[in-house]
């Protein structure tokens, strides 16, 4: 019975596992059956719609569609393009016209491709056209008076004019596209709500974009790049978005805004090693200019001139340029704040006959000559600024009026950390003005100046605050310690009040040399070599001054009439029969020491 069981049991293995075998084998042959049968199908369905994949040279055969009456000489309908075995399409949203993979060369004159009056959504993709013409309208592809349309990854390079030129055209999208050689890569004339974004622009003979009259339009991500002109170039156009492109080496400007450009707005621009500027505004107004980067330009990092008023400069770098970092010339109430301006070969930030401006929290450090200078420009302020390791000066004003310093940090300038020539009535109030290879603050043929509420002005190689030829100034309540030579020193100055001072460990505390009627009353000194000094001075009054140690020097009043040493340093004077004394002191203290010793 075993046996039979056993055989039993082996023919139904046996048969089960033919039936698995059979059903893996029709599932295969199926499977490959299906496939085959889809495979003809997919050939089928491409045989149906064989435009998509053929290319076509219309060398000598221009496209121009008109699709408004009257239509123009030459022209087309779309319903008439669409029965060209180059177009297909429907002219709706969902499904466009579209013409693609077509090459015209035409020959330098007209258009290769002109679309005009139209309002049908449609695609140019794949289009590579050169041989434009130079008469006004011509260029590679031409949209006059056209809306919907959608340029993507075309070729539009070798034409006498535009590459691409939209005219009157809104709404219009163009991506991916390359424009070399032309006259423009791309030109906006009186065109709005367009979206430009992620074209390469390069060896054009004046701009890599034009934007004229133009409005609403967003440029994004672009590349114009070694043009003979400027990057991208605005003309009387407003409310733009200038976002992320890179407009590098081009022979002008990176970005250039001329002409009552307003509202407009550039962010995250890279804008480097461009032959004049990186970024150049001219009669611009209104615009907010964040989170660029401009460096290595040979005329400059950022300049705002003329009549470029309540623009916003926040976040940029401006590192490394030939000439200045940012630049402000005959323009109003521009606010600049928390900008980097580094390591420029002149000035971090240049202010030239410009009003009203706010500067705010920058950092302008390593700058070949000042980090900020004023020339002939009133009613500025600056609050909050870092300005370290300058070449020349932290700030200089040269003829500049009624203008506020204050709650700045300026460190370690090569020269001076504040200096003021024929410049009045200026504030400076809340400074931290330290280490600098000469004066902290200095004020030259300046008057009616304020330098109060605690200013602190320390560690300078010569004088902490140093004024000469300048009249009525308001010296009051600051903390001046360890500078070298004199915590304040007046050379040839008048009218002046040093009044309610903390000066303290100067050599001298305060230096009167030839200034006369000043008042210096309510200071404190502490740990000064000498109190106070005077020099040829008439008519101070010096009141209620407070010297500190009962043994230190109070006041020193050295009258000399003989006039031949007027030529000697001023500063150099005191010093001189000082170290003398000094000198002869200690030889003689050195002479009774070893007759003592003997």
């Amino acid at each position: 019975m075993k046996k039979i069981n056993n055989k039993k049991g082996i023919i139904a293995s046996s048969l089960l596992l033919g039936l698995l075998v059979g059903m893996v084998l029709f599932t295969q042959i199926y499977s490959e059956k299906e496939f085959n049968d889809n495979a003809q199908l997919g050939m089928n369905k491409e045989k149906n719609n064989v435009k998509s994949s053929k290319y076509w040279d219309l060398t000598g055969t221009p496209i121009f569609i008109d699709n408004k009456t009257p239509y123009a000489a030459g022209s087309m309908t779309w319903a008439q393009a669409k029965a060209q075995e180059w177009c297909s399409g429907e002219g709706t949203f969902n499904n466009p016209f579209i013409i693609e993979n077509v090459t015209i060369n035409n020959g330098g004159s007209g258009s290769a491709i002109k679309i005009m009056d139209s309002d049908m959504y449609f695609i140019l993709n794949n289009v590579s056209v050169k041989g434009g013409g130079n008469l006004f309208y011509d260029s590679g592809i031409l949209l006059n008076n056209t809306i919907n349309g959608r340029l993507t990854n075309n070729n539009v390079s070798n034409n006498l004019n535009s590459g691409i030129f939209l005219y009157d055209s809104d709404n219009n999208t163009l991506t991916g596209n390359i424009g070399n050689s032309n006259y423009n890569a791309i030109k906006f004339m009186r065109s709005h709500n367009n979206t430009i974004m992620g074209n390469n622009l390069t060896l054009n003979s004046v701009d890599g974009i034009y934007i004229w009259g133009s409005h609403n339009n967003t440029f994004t991500g672009n590349i114009p790049f070694d043009n003979a002109g400027n990057g991208i170039n605005l003309y009387n156009s407003n409310f733009n978005r200038l976002l992320g492109n890179t407009a590098n080496e081009n022979s002008a400007n990176g970005i250039y805004m001329q002409n009552l450009c307003v509202f407009n707005t550039i962010t995250g621009n890279i804008l480097n090693d461009n032959i004049d500027k990186g970024l150049y505004m001219h009669k611009s107004n209104y615009t907010l200019i964040s989170g660029n980067t401009m460096k290595y330009n040979n005329g400059g990092g950022m300049y705002i001139y003329e009549n470029s008023n309540n623009n916003t400069v926040i976040g940029n770098t401006a590192n490394n340029n030939t000439k200045y970092g940012i630049s402000i010339h005959k323009s109003l109430n521009n606010t600049v704040s928390n900008n980097d301006v580094h390591y420029n070969e002149e000035q971090g930030i240049y202010v030239w006959t410009s009003h009203y401006n706010y500067f705010l929290g920058n950092n302008i450090t390593y700058n070949e000559l000042n980090g900020t200078i004023l020339y002939l420009s009133n009613n500025n302020v600056f609050t909050g600024n870092n300005l370290i390791y300058n070449i020349e000066n932290g700030i200089s004003l040269r003829t500049s009026h009624n203008n506020s310093f204050i709650n700045n940090y300026i460190k370690n300038n090569s020269q001076n950390g504040l200096y003021l020539i024929g410049s009045d009535n200026n504030t400076i109030s809340g400074n931290i003005v330290y280490n600098h290879s000469v004066n902290g603050i200095i004020l030259d043929v300046s008057n009616y100046n304020t330098i109060n509420l605690q200013n602190e002005v320390n560690n300078n190689n010569k004088s902490g605050i140093y004024l000469e030829n300048s009249d009525y100034n308001d010296i009051n309540d600051n903390i001046v310690d360890n500078n070298r030579w004199e915590g304040i020193h007046l050379m040839n100055s008048l009218n002046n009040t040093i009044i309610a001072n903390s000066i303290n460990d100067n050599h001298v505390g305060i230096f009167l040399h030839s200034s006369y009627n000043n008042t210096v009353k309510s200071n404190t000194f502490t740990g000064n070599q000498y109190c106070m000094f005077e020099y040829k001075c008439e008519g101070n009054e010096i009141d209620d001054n407070d010297c500190g140690e009962p043994d230190a020097k109070t006041t020193i009043i050295i009258v000399d009439d003989d006039d031949d040493d007027d030529d000697d340093e001023a500063q150099a004077i005191p010093f001189g029969n000082f170290y003398l004394i000094f000198a002869l002191v200690s030889i003689i203290i050195i002479i009774v020491y070893k007759r003592n010793k003997l």
